[in-house]
């Protein structure tokens, strides 16, 4: 490092510090922004699943197969089981509807 000799070479130096201390701040924060997003939850299972999908020298695709039949699975039967829910709830909500008609004509 150069000696510094003036006021004007002094400020020059502050300066350059401080645009150096910025983009140093700013390199941190985009880091910290990336270990957060790395670190959320979603990440995480998306990271898991693409380390166990990918296929290694010697496997065949047989892991991600199995994989996508078992999600593949789950959804029907989710679906399913949502479906009977929806329409029990529907059922039920007809059945009052048909009971408070039904009152209201026999009070008639």
């Amino acid at each position: 490092m150069k000696k510094i000799k003036t006021i004007a070479g002094l400020q020059q130096e502050k300066m350059r510090l401080r645009i150096q201390q910025l983009e140093q701040e700013k390199a941190i924060r985009n880091h910290w922004k990336e270990v957060k997003e790395d670190l959320h939850p979603a990440s995480l299972l998306r990271n898991k699943l693409a380390g166990l999908t990918q296929t290694k020298p010697g496997e065949g695709r047989l892991l991600p197969i199995l994989l996508n039949y078992g999600v593949d699975h789950l959804s029907r039967r989710l679906t399913k089981m949502a479906g009977e829910k929806i329409e029990a709830t529907v059922q039920q909500g007809v059945d009052k509807l048909m009971g408070k008609i039904n009152s209201a004509f026999k009070k008639r």
